[in-house]
């Protein structure tokens, strides 16, 4: 019997083009923020946006894996999931694709980013005049300096969050010996479990272009026309 574990495809590449997109985007636009760069840190962040946008639509025309329907569980769900983890008895299940609680990680990492974005497109800071969001002038010069700050405080949140991520997946690659990065990268994973089961559909790439130039015309003249 041939015991060479069955391989599989597991992210389509717009899928990991999203994840490594926006770990390089939120690392250039938090060193820009501490540096001062405002200019710079806002089109980070204007840049972020377009990418997150393309994630939501991707998240149900995309390939299976990257579906919100297939990885965003109910509590009952996750709390299973959590108790199979802890427990000494019983491994947790594996999953083609996000887990239950990667689920609700890549959940809380989206909304947190988009409040982020959402805060810095108002925001503006007297210390450094270049930074000022695409729509503050919409708003009162009072207002968008207080947006400032909570736009701060809800980085400072973005960071526990990515801190938990990171220290999530080391946690399955030491303790639990799954490597969840190199899919990220590679795309595809072997399969440790039988018996063999079904990849699952991969995400159509003249689609993820469609969408893309959808999504980045769409923001970029919407931006414009309000400045």
């Amino acid at each position: 019997m041939d015991s060479t574990p069955q391989t599989i495809p597991i992210w389509d590449l717009p899928t990991r083009l999203f994840h490594w997109l926006m770990v390089a985007l939120f690392a250039l636009a938090w060193i820009t923020g501490e540096m001062g760069l405002g200019w710079l840190h806002a089109r980070c962040g204007e840049f972020m946006l377009g990418v997150l946008l393309f994630r939501l639509i991707w998240g149900f025309v995309g390939g299976e894996t990257a579906r919100f329907h297939n990885f965003i569980k109910g509590p009952r769900e996750v709390l299973r999931y959590l108790q199979s983890l802890l427990s000494r008895d019983a491994a947790p299940q594996a999953s083609v694709g996000h887990n239950p609680v990667g689920g609700v990680m890549v959940l809380a990492l989206m909304i947190g980013s988009l409040m982020t974005i959402a805060l810095g497109l108002f925001a503006r800071d007297d210390d450094d005049p270049l930074f000022f969001g695409a729509l503050a002038h919409l708003v009162p010069y009072t207002f968008a300096e207080m947006v400032a700050e909570i736009h701060e405080g809800v980085v400072g949140l973005m960071l526990v969050l990515v801190g938990l991520h990171v220290a999530a997946n080391l946690f399955y690659l030491i303790v639990l010996r799954e490597n969840l990065i190199q899919p990220m990268v590679t795309g595809s994973m072997p399969l440790r479990e039988a018996p063999p089961i079904t990849p699952p559909k991969m995400g159509s790439i003249w689609r993820a272009v469609l969408v893309a130039s959808l999504v980045g015309s769409g923001l970029y003249f919407g931006l414009q026309s309000m400045r």
